[in-house]
């Protein structure tokens, strides 16, 4: 009887554990964790290293807008454009800077970029380069500004994120467009200016005056020049690029759109040259003194957003780029 007692006990025990078998829950998955949040300094830092990609989100021609490119990727990118458009068939990746500034002056970074290539020519060279705005949106990195630089030509960008484009078809004439990348990260056109040095008097160049006035044989005398040490300013700000300049009317229409300043080497204004006062304003040219050059330029900014000290901001200091790995060796 215990015998018999004693194998119920053992049988009842093993059927309860029997009964607990698959009641166990699995243990709850763990989430992954966070991805880890990078500064945008970090972002920048990597990106310099190879490490992130940005994208490209800006219209000049070289790069695929809306395509993603590491900076290996960048700089060999462009440079196959260069070979392939014909520009310079044996174009290669030279030199690369780099430099902190501060759109918008808002106190979060962005970073500019200078990527350098050289072009044989024969015995000799030319350079050509193009200067980048890349920013970063959180965890994300475009490039919001590229601009070419190239044989007589100049691009730079200064510590608020002021961009200057241009160059020069002499000693004394250079030319330059103005754009801006403001706090937000848009590429925001401003003005391009004309500049002369030492003309002969007070009088528009010809090629700067109406179609009209061209075609009526007016005078080149405005360009004479390293005569009477006369200085011009010029300004436009309608962007040439939405416009279709191969069209008379709309060439003219831009024409028009210029504000002219003449002083002497010291800024004083020089009034303009009496034989052409009536033609200029008969045609609608737009002759300013430096005061009011000076007025309308700061209220111009001011309404394009751009905050107080950006124009006068200093260059960017760049900084070159040479233990990558990325980079070609040697």
């Amino acid at each position: 009887m215990k015998k018999l007692l004693c194998m119920l006990i053992a049988a009842s025990l093993i059927i309860s554990c029997l009964a607990g078998c698959g009641q166990k829950s699995d243990p709850a998955p763990q989430p992954d964790p966070e991805p880890e949040k990078l500064t945008a300094a970090e972002i920048y830092e990597r990106f310099l290293c190879g490490d992130y990609s940005a994208l490209y989100a800006d219209d000049t021609e070289g790069l695929e807008k809306g395509v993603t490119y590491d900076i290996s990727a960048l700089s060999y990118g462009f440079c196959a454009w260069l070979q392939g458009t014909g520009f310079c068939e044996d174009a290669f990746l030279d030199r690369v800077f780099y430099a902190d500034i501060d759109c918008g002056l808002d106190g979060e970074p962005e970073m500019a970029l200078k990527i350098g290539y050289q072009l044989p020519r024969g015995e000799y060279y030319e350079n050509y380069t193009i200067c980048c705005v890349l920013k970063a949106f959180d965890q994300d990195l475009k490039i919001v500004s590229l601009e070419h630089e190239y044989y007589r030509t100049y691009t730079d960008v200064n510590t608020a994120g002021m961009i200057y484009t241009g160059g020069s078809n002499s000693a004394i004439s250079w030319s330059s467009a103005c754009s801006y990348v403001n706090a937000e990260g848009e590429k925001i056109f401003l003005y391009v200016s004309e500049y002369y040095a030492d003309l002969a008097e007070a009088a528009v160049p010809y090629y700067m005056v109406p179609l009209d006035m061209q075609d009526s044989g007016y005078s080149e005398i405005g360009v004479e020049y390293r005569e009477n040490g006369v200085y011009m300013s010029s300004y436009n700000f309608t962007d040439s690029s939405a416009l279709d300049m191969s069209d008379e009317k709309a060439y003219d229409s831009f024409l028009r759109d210029y504000i002219f300043c003449f002083t002497d080497a010291d800024g004083n204004d020089v009034p303009v040259s009496e034989k052409y006062a009536n033609l200029y304003e008969e045609n609608g040219l737009k002759i300013v003194t430096k005061a009011y050059l000076d007025a309308f330029l700061e209220t111009y900014l001011k309404e394009m957003g751009v905050p107080e000290g950006t124009d006068t901001a200093e260059p960017a200091d760049w900084k070159e780029l040479t233990d990558a790995e990325w980079m070609p060796k040697g």
